[in-house]
């Protein structure tokens, strides 16, 4: 796709639009009423940003589109079931309704969670940014797939 030449502000103004109104597709209608919500919260702030600009004998193009980001910071597209999500879980074996649900959690989601549960330590409180590991918790023995606590237990940090 040909895109015809704009100015480099207009680009910023058109990429930050669409990250405001271009948020994934609900898995089903009840998550769509959550989806619209959150993108009917998105669009105000859209509408507010682009208004500035045009009444805006001198617009900060720049500080417009950092103010709308932040904005839209505020209310991420979370809440709801993405269709992406629901065909993820489907192939890894969940069933429709489970694939749907707000609670469900993979193999690698109900050991954290459970390890959550278990240990009051440190630990369950770091969010776990890597793969599988065989790291025990210190806190609880809690065998947990996390080399960021590896990583903290080696420095001592605990």
């Amino acid at each position: 796709m040909n895109r015809p030449d704009l100015h480099d502000d207009t680009v910023k103004v058109i990429l930050a639009v669409l990250e405001g109104i271009a948020i994934p597709y609900a898995a089903t209608t009840a998550h769509d009423e959550t989806r619209t919500r959150v993108l009917h919260d998105r669009l105000i702030h859209v509408q507010v940003t682009l208004e500035s600009l045009l009444g805006s004998a001198a617009p900060d193009v720049d500080d417009a589109v950092s103010y709308l980001q932040e904005k839209l910071a505020e209310h991420p597209p979370v809440g709801y079931i993405t269709k992406k999500q629901a065909h993820r879980r489907i192939k890894a074996g969940a069933t429709w309704m489970q694939a749907v649900s707000l609670d469900y959690r993979d193999g690698q989601e109900r050991l954290r969670a459970r390890h959550a549960k278990q240990c009051s330590g440190v630990c369950a409180s770091i969010p776990c940014e890597c793969g599988p590991g065989d790291t025990v918790c210190n806190e609880c023995e809690t065998p947990y797939p996390c080399s960021t606590i590896r990583a903290l237990d080696e420095e001592g940090d605990r």
